[in-house]
């Protein structure tokens, strides 16, 4: 800059200035104007070497406590088309000025001040809009446009610009899920990652799991007593939010601390923080340090993965858990890093996973779950459910549908193949209904004529050039729009189409291949004989293929004229099969020239070869559907689909019994691991979230083998949708029940279809078979109907013309101690907001006396088995009994002390209050066994394999008070247990049925009372 340039800089500034002090005295009501009594020469600008981008931070220190100024500019050097931001001490405080210059002309944007310290300046720039920051808060923001691209800077009096930094960016994106250990347990850090206490990327997985065959088995564990801190990020990271999946576990009772917290904006000493303390289930947000807000206690579950979200916004910030904002608080923090905190005792600690941090208008959902490992993908055993290919299924009329239900908006993206004939061509359906696919369906078709492309959409037509190699993608899209609802056909990425949408009379999303407007045959199957020759495997003779069996699916497929033979699905390599010509997808129609029926029939046909022999095989071979589409590629998406393979936190679901987490399926193969409920007789897994009206839900599940038990896969693999709490709220349906005697769909209590349990076939052997479970609800003018059915074969149909209320939340449970669920895949008509649920107060271990010994419940806490109170009851106390949750063993304890039986403490009594749906018997410690005295719920059969005394005579459930008695001395003697001490006393549900699942009675919240409890002649 010339001398000349300076002196009209100096001039210019001066006139800006003294034209502003009114306005700025006026705007800033107590702030005040400085006050000159002429002009002050002021020095030059000193310019960044680097130009401004469309995105740049800028940060330096000042000390504005003593007196100066300083002028910052942005965009053009020679202050003809800029923006300044000028700072000048003003007694107290710094009032800063924000001035637009335009062709020499200058606009005030904003005046703003704050106190003169010692601290750090900032600025952002995000296309058009500047931030000011002072010590990381907002100070304000304007609407801007440069005239040019350079910083400068200059200062006069005792102020200096000290350690200037300027840095381009772009928009926040940042996910971690904590998948690159090397193993169980290892000790590595992230390198994203700086910690303070003691962190791990830990995992639950067995010494023999392998990673890459497993959905999710790392987290990032803080542990041990004191406080971590996880940092990440750089100092300029601005406008975002951040979130993280959270368990809190806590080894005991002790209430030693155990604090989660996400952190964002942070330089180490600054940041705005949102916490849960789940020892009191209270949340909090943090400004640097302080804690500025706090919730109600809410039930902020321990030993369960939550959803922590903090979003800070305009001056505020939410902090909110599970998707519900609990607490908000004031916050001008716009700048730093991001951290996980974590406070814990001893025993106790937090893991972190999932975390991510994105621009503020993101969702959680807008993530979604991460991508299946590639082995889990292409695994034979695993394609049914891991490869998006296995949700086309192909009717009998030509058309491949998606097994999904489309109620919203929906979008059908599909990679076109080469369409290499004329005539060749496929048609498109959204919101179809299969019985009469183009009647009010959205309809759009692309074939080959005359050398070119034909594109059609509900009457309207468009011709496109065609190449033979051309990748084209089209987009069939039904979506809502302020105006309404809309068809839209994209064409390689732009619109070729726009029509207001008709009504849908389906939900269905569909595609067909076609040859001149007509359904494409599938192409005739090769016939082909092959000879094998066979080798010893474990005492059998094989010739290294698996199979497995041919379904009514397999058969619509293939064009197979029954669903009889054997399919091959795996060709070992270097193997006999290998060498003979066999490949995947061959379906075995005979041996030996004897017909093949099934798997058994094949593998005997094998087997009766002795090693090393010939064996001859006749195959049925497909030749592809003839479409050329690449189904893993033909992607239907809608906004209200959920789908869940488990690669994240399970935070959308609750662990309401048992432990839920990623675990081995098969002991034999302990390297496969997927998400499973153990550690309980009654795994049982709610939905945090409720739908609305119609859904469809589909579940690969299966039982996991047990060292124990070994195979016992299927059994009791059940679904259930109730109210969350307890599951004879609603409908449940059980697959394999009752030790796989029978299928059952109970509503409420009461069983509504009960048939004998017949195994539908499947993809494979049980023991590797994944079982596809379907439950469809539709509301019907009647009421409501559900149709249920595994592996493609209805098991029931239910109509219920008085829909129970408040049936909306989903439930996996088993009885028999463990459920693997590979994927949950849900399509609905809408989800209800919920709403976090109170606290509930803490069950204390406290013994209630009676004339044996005392009352007491096992466990306690969160873990106590029946939740115990005195009560006043028709005039007198009474000792009232609580079922903590749904089903259980809801054990009390009379008595621990042992005691003789004799004539004259023989007779065991007591009064009671009990309503319908209590189902208890007492149970007494004799000769080392618990053995039942029948009472509410009635006496075991012999199959139960129950040792018993006897029953109480002439009970009555009808929630009156009632007398009972039992005569234990004459019980023993009949028992040939005479002379024997009773050495405990409790109340329990009996383990029969499915009493300890809810079915039946016990639900949470059932209660009973007891006065007079005795033992006297």
């Amino acid at each position: 800059m010339t001398q000349n340039d300076k002196s009209k800089e100096s001039r210019m500034k001066s006139r800006v200035l003294l034209t502003v002090l009114p306005l700025l005295g006026a705007t800033s009501g107590a702030l005040g104007a400085p006050r000159r009594s002429a002009p002050i020469k002021q020095p030059s600008f000193r310019f960044a070497s680097d130009k401004l981008e469309a995105r740049w931070s800028y940060r330096t220190s000042l000390d504005t406590s003593k007196s100066g100024n300083a002028t910052w500019l942005l965009g053009d050097p020679s202050a003809q088309n800029c923006v300044l931001l000028d700072l000048e001490s003003n007694k107290n405080l710094v009032v800063a000025l924000l001035v637009r210059v335009q062709n020499g002309k200058r606009t005030p944007l904003k005046t703003f001040g704050f106190p003169k310290q010692k601290g750090e300046l900032g600025l952002i720039r995000v296309g058009r809009e500047l931030s000011v920051l002072w010590n990381g808060n907002g100070l304000g923001q304007a609407q801007i446009d440069l005239g040019g691209n350079k910083l400068g800077v200059r200062t006069s009096g005792s102020w200096q610009v000290e350690e200037p930094q300027i840095q381009p960016t772009e928009a926040v994106v940042f996910r971690d899920d904590f998948m690159r250990a090397s193993g169980p347990d290892s000790p590595e850090v992230p390198d994203e990652w700086s910690v303070q206490g003691v962190w791990k990327t830990s995992g639950t997985l067995g010494p023999r799991a392998d990673a890459s065959l497993s959905p999710n088995p790392f987290v990032f564990r803080a542990s041990g007593a004191g406080d971590h801190v996880a940092k990440a990020g750089k100092w300029w990271w601005s406008g975002y939010s951040i979130s993280a999946s959270v368990r809190a576990v806590a080894a005991d009772e002790d209430n030693s601390p155990l604090v989660a917290a996400i952190e964002g904006f942070s330089d180490g000493k600054n940041g705005v923080r949102g916490e849960v303390d789940f020892g009191t289930g209270v949340a909090r947000i943090l400004v640097n340090g302080h804690i500025v807000a706090a919730s109600s206690p809410f039930d902020a579950s321990i030993g369960e993965w939550h959803r922590l979200r903090l979003e800070p916004t305009n001056g505020s910030v939410r902090f909110l858990f599970d998707g519900n904002e609990v607490v908000h608080a004031n916050c001008s923090l716009a700048q730093g890093s991001v951290a996980l905190r974590a406070k814990t005792g001893t025993q106790n600690f937090v893991d972190f996973d999932d975390v991510r941090v994105g621009q503020g208008t993101q969702s959680d959902k807008d993530w979604g779950e991460g991508d299946l490992p590639e082995r889990l993908v292409k695994d034979r055993l695993m394609r049914n459910w891991a490869n998006a290919a296995s949700a086309w299924k192909r009717s009998q009329s030509g058309i491949w549908w998606h097994t999904g239900d489309f109620w919203s908006d929906s979008n059908l993206q599909i990679p076109l193949p080469t369409l290499a004939k004329e005539g060749d061509g496929f048609r498109f359906y959204v919101g179809a209904n299969p019985q009469n696919p183009p009647l009010g369906a959205l309809v759009a078709a692309v074939s080959r004529k005359n050398g070119k492309l034909a594109v059609r959409l509900n009457g309207q037509t468009a011709t496109m050039p065609f190449s033979s190699d051309a990748k084209n993608t089209v987009r069939l899209t039904l979506r809502a729009t302020p105006k309404g609802h809309e068809d839209v056909l994209v064409w390689n990425g732009k619109p070729l189409f726009v029509l207001p949408a008709g009504a849908r009379t389906g939900t269905k999303v569909g595609i067909e291949p076609t040859h001149n407007g007509l359904p494409l045959p599938i192409p005739p199957l090769e016939k082909l004989t092959l000879h094998a020759t066979t080798f010893e495997r474990d005492g059998h003779s094989v010739i290294g293929v698996n199979i497995t069996p041919v379904s009514p699916q397999i058969a619509r497929d293939m064009g197979l004229p029954d669903a009889t033979g054997a399919v091959i699905d795996n060709v070992e390599n270097d193997s006999p099969a290998q060498l003979a010509g066999f490949q995947n997808g061959d379906v075995v129609r005979a041996a030996n020239g004897a017909r093949v029926l099934d798997v058994d029939t094949m593998r005997s046909a094998v087997g009766g070869v002795r090693a090393p022999g010939t064996v001859t095989i006749d195959i049925l071979r497909s030749k592809g559907d003839g479409s050329g589409l690449n189904w893993a590629g033909c992607r239907a998406t809608t906004p209200n689909q959920l789908d869940y393979a488990f690669t994240s936190a399970p935070v959308d679901w609750k662990s309401a019994r048992g432990n839920w987490e990623i675990a081995e399926r098969w002991t034999c193969s302990p390297q496969w691991s997927f998400f499973a409920g153990q550690q309980d007789e009654f795994p049982l897994l709610w939905s945090r979230f409720a739908l609305r009206g119609d859904w469809t839900l589909e579940a690969y599940v299966a039982t996991p083998m047990d060292l124990t038990r070994g195979e016992r896969s299927p059994m009791d693999l059940n679904i259930s949708v109730g109210d969350g709490r307890n599951i004879s709220s609603g409908y449940s349906f059980a697959f394999a029940a009752q030790n796989r005697e029978k299928n059952i769909i109970w509503r409420g209590n009461s069983i509504a279809i009960e048939k004998p349990f017949e195994m539908p076939a499947g993809a494979g052997e049980t023991h590797q078979d994944w079982f596809y479970v379907r439950l469809e609800r539709r509301q019907t003018l009647r009421g409501v109907h559900f149709k249920w059915s595994v592996n493609g074969k209805t098991l029931g149909e239910y109509d219920d013309n008085a829909p129970l209320k408040n049936a909306n939340r989903l439930a996996f449970w088993t009885k028999n101690g463990a459920m693997s669920l590979a994927r949950v895949r849900l399509w609905h008509d809408g989800l209800m907001p919920l709403a976090p649920a109170p606290r509930s107060a803490k069950s204390q271990k406290v013994a209630f006396p009676n004339s044996l010994d005392g009352f007491t419940a096992r466990g306690e806490g969160r873990a106590a088995s029946a939740q115990l109170a005195m009560v006043k009851d028709a005039g007198a106390t009474a000792l009232e009994i609580s079922n903590p949750r749904d089903g259980g063993d809801w054990t009390m304890y009379a008595s621990r002390r042992p005691f003789d039986v004799s004539a004259k403490n023989g007779i065991l009594s007591f009064a009671y209050r009990a309503t319908p749906d209590v189902k208890v018997n007492l149970y007494a410690l004799v000769a080392g066994l618990w053995r039942e005295i029948a009472w509410t719920g009635g006496a075991s059969r012999p199959e139960d394999n129950q040792p018993a005394l006897g029953a109480i005579s002439s009970v009555m459930a009808d929630d009156k008070w009632h007398n009972a008695r039992f005569d234990l001395e004459a019980a023993l003697q009949r028992n040939g247990l005479s002379g024997n001490k009773v050495e405990a006393i409790a109340f329990a549900v009996p383990s029969r049925d499915y009493l300890r699942q809810g079915l039946g009675g016990n639900a949470e919240g059932t209660k009973y009372w007891l006065r007079d409890f005795k033992v006297s002649s």
